[in-house]
C-alpha cells in the first residue's frame, strides 16, 4: 500500500499522505461491504389488486435497504444515529 505514497523528506507529511490513504481504502471497503449481499434474495406475488400485481421482495444487502428506506422517507435511508450507521 505504501508504495503508492511519493517520496518525502518530511516524515509528518509522509505519516499524514499515509492516513489520507488509509482512510480511502477504508471508505471503499464499506462501499463494497453495503453492497454485498446478506442473504439469497427472493420476489414472491402476494395477489393481485386492481390490476395490479403486489409482491414482496426481500431485501438482501445494506444499499437496498437503504435505498428502499429512501423511497418510503424510512430512518434507515440515513447514515445517523436514526439510521443506524
Amino acid at each position: 500500500m505504501l508504495k503508492s505514497l511519493g517520496h518525502n523528506v518530511e516524515f509528518e507529511r509522509t505519516v499524514e499522505q499515509a492516513r489520507r490513504f488509509a482512510g480511502e481504502m477504508q471508505r471503499t471497503g464499506k462501499r463494497v461491504s453495503m453492497a454485498t449481499s446478506v442473504c439469497e434474495p427472493m420476489e414472491c406475488l402476494c395477489g393481485i389488486v386492481d390490476d395490479v400485481e403486489v409482491r414482496i421482495r426481500r431485501v438482501s444487502s445494506v444499499a437496498d435497504l437503504m435505498a428502499v428506506g429512501g423511497t418510503l422517507d424510512l430512518c434507515v435511508a440515513k447514515r445517523d444515529a436514526d439510521g443506524r450507521d
